[in-house]
């Protein structure tokens, strides 16, 4: 009997000091985690549809997506994008409020009716609506509660990088041209070069991963189609030719940019991600509208080749110059072509120049 009596306690000490030890190795797990770990985690998702109620495997609403992805890394947050707001400081602390400036890595961004998770590239992971469902957008694109949202550092996680929102932010400036003389002195360049330089350099962009030319080799069409994260996910667009693009303006296969200077500097601010001086963009303009036509490689002595002169026949009589016409073959207009695709927010598409 005095033996049992022992044994009984001993195990409910054992049990109390088992328990312990999980509770206390799960507190730490939860301290160990990354924020750059969960970024990683959360965009294995993009791309998955958003339901409304759902919080994973296969679809999400904005607070089940947040709640889904910290769970996996042992932290409970609640599935309730209002939780936030009520109570943000029950799940970590307010490192910001309207402002991304200390905004890193794994933190969840709360707007009113809505959550997301902050990456160090200066973007948003996001279980957006029904139509886009998980995508990373860039913080530039507001949501429409707008600057009023907090940054929340969730307990347990260990902040990762973060791009900020500098008081006086840098911007990109171009390397000069050394051109050695005689006496090693420093030659200007031109407004056009410079431009030229712009356009093929990487670190004009955040991070240095891509340059205009990625896209538009030579300046041209590179023949791929391209995802943007400025406009949600999964509707590619062509990427056109900067030939002539001065001249014939809507820009973009969307034709959203009303004209070049425009697609120019929206390109530095959506796509290279990076603030621009305006003499840098201005000698972008420069170079883009220097480009000039090269002869057809398929010309007989500078002619048309005869069967080059029946496939412009063909080209006329079947309408193909209805929209492709004039001295840049382009009538400057949207045309519905029949082209959408199911994630096409648009069924209207620019008239490209054939030059």
């Amino acid at each position: 009997m005095t033996l049992k009596r022992i044994k009984l306690p001993c195990v409910l000490l054992c049990c109390v000091l088992l328990l312990g030890c999980v509770f206390h190795a799960r507190e730490a797990h939860a301290e160990d985690v990354r924020g750059d770990d969960i970024v990683a985690y959360a965009r294995t998702f993009l791309g998955y549809p958003y339901e409304s109620g759902a919080f994973g495997p296969d679809a999400f609403d904005c607070s089940g997506f947040v709640y889904f992805v910290f769970k996996h890394f042992g932290i409970e947050l609640p599935h309730g994008s209002k939780y936030f707001r009520e109570d943000p400081e029950a799940y970590g602390t307010v490192v910001g409020r309207g402002s991304y400036a200390n905004a890193r890595a794994g933190d969840v961004i709360s707007w009113e009716g809505h959550v997301g998770i902050y990456t160090a590239d200066g973007t948003v992971v996001e279980a957006l609506n029904h139509k886009y469902g998980v995508v990373e957008r860039f913080e530039a694109e507001k949501h429409p509660s707008g600057r009023d949202f907090f940054v929340i550092r969730v307990n347990g996680v260990i902040p990762g990088g973060g791009r900020g929102e500098p008081s006086e932010p840098t911007t990109y400036t171009p390397p000069h041209e050394e051109i050695t003389g005689f006496e090693d002195e420093l030659i200007d360049i031109s407004a056009r070069r410079r431009g030229e330089i712009i356009f093929h350099d990487a670190t004009a962009c955040f991070e240095h991963w891509l340059s205009c030319v990625t896209c538009h080799p030579d300046a041209r069409a590179d023949g791929f189609n391209w995802d943007l994260l400025n406009d949600g996910t999964g509707n590619l667009k062509n990427a056109k030719s900067m030939l002539l693009s001065h001249e014939t303006p809507p820009c973009m296969i969307s034709g959203i940019r009303a004209d070049a200077e425009t697609a120019v500097r929206a390109g530095f601010t959506h796509i290279l991600f990076m603030p621009y001086k305006e003499e840098n963009a201005s000698c972008v303009d420069d170079y883009l509208q220097a480009l000039e036509p090269v002869p057809s490689p398929r010309l007989v002595n500078g002619e048309l080749s005869e069967s080059a002169k029946r496939g412009k026949g063909v080209f006329q009589r079947i309408g193909c110059a209805t929209c492709h016409l004039g001295d840049y073959y382009t009538d400057l207009r949207l045309h519905d072509v029949d082209s959408k695709a199911p994630n096409d927010s648009i069924r209207e598409f620019d008239t490209p120049t054939l030059i």
